[in-house]
């Protein structure tokens, strides 16, 4: 049976493992510039200054990203790869395949959340690096899709001295000041800032005291989510010294907060 000119998002690979995801992309966020000369009604020359190309998904197991971390040879993850598959005629998934594959690149975290009536994911981007002027592979690499065994819910929630279990929805940010260099195909990323924020919903409206109320307060935090599937699988998300702050609105105590320089 032959196959439509349509493909669908298949699989992710970390390395060698398929992971479940959703919202899978890759695009480019070039910096570009649209060159006119005066008295030109339209913009004679498109400058790329710098190339960009970047990876985004929601992945359904948000253990596997806590932090900024290198996509190549040596580290955990030697590669990454997002394949989609043609859908044939009269039918569904067939044999061709499309492939996008990044051997080099900067993995980072972008925000994870979690509520009570639906399981945590986690969104990241993979910002691909140049080696001898190629990022990105593009080819016919077929893979397996990944079956989802985990299901993932914040379970535990401890600011200060105190520790929740009950918890609405949870969310975690992290916001880096990426750089690289000033080269047309940057070969390297790092970052100068992180703000690294969350906030929560609680039903116990004890928690609000006149401190977090009124002016905030430096407190430890930590976000624990736990595997429903596997109630042994679980994995944190240390804020550590915090700045929280909270407030009531309606039967609900929300909570904000914001990593301070230890």
């Amino acid at each position: 049976m032959a196959d439509l000119d349509k493909y669908v998002p298949w699989a992710l690979l970390f390395g060698t493992t398929s992971v479940p995801f959703k919202n899978l992309s890759i695009q480019n966020e070039n910096t570009e510039e649209a060159v006119r000369s005066d008295g030109a009604t339209l913009p004679e020359l498109m400058a790329v200054l710098q190339k960009k190309p970047v990876l985004r998904a929601t992945i359904l197991d948000p253990s596997l990203v806590t932090d900024f971390q290198a996509v190549e040879t040596g580290e955990t993850f030697t590669l990454v790869k997002a394949v989609w598959r043609a859908v044939s005629e009269e039918g569904g998934p067939a044999g061709a395949y499309v492939s996008a594959t990044i051997s080099k690149g900067a993995m980072l975290p972008v925000s994870m959340s979690s509520n009570f009536e639906t399981i945590a994911t986690m969104d990241i981007e993979v910002r691909a690096r140049f080696t001898a002027g190629s990022a990105i592979v593009i080819g016919t690499d077929s893979a397996t899709r990944s079956t989802t065994d985990k299901a993932y819910r914040a379970s535990s929630l401890v600011i200060g001295s105190d520790t929740v279990t009950n918890i609405q929805s949870a969310t975690a940010n992290w916001n880096y000041g990426l750089i690289q260099e000033e080269m047309l195909e940057p070969d390297h990323y790092g970052y100068t800032e992180l703000n690294l924020e969350g906030s929560a919903e609680l039903s116990d409206v004890s928690l609000v005291n006149a401190a977090r109320l009124e002016d905030g307060v430096e407190e430890t935090v930590t976000l624990t989510l736990t595997d429903l599937e596997t109630p042994a699988n679980t994995t944190q998300i240390a804020f550590g010294n915090c700045f929280v702050k909270a407030q009531l609105s309606g039967p609900n105590a929300s909570f904000s907060w914001t990593k301070l320089a230890t």
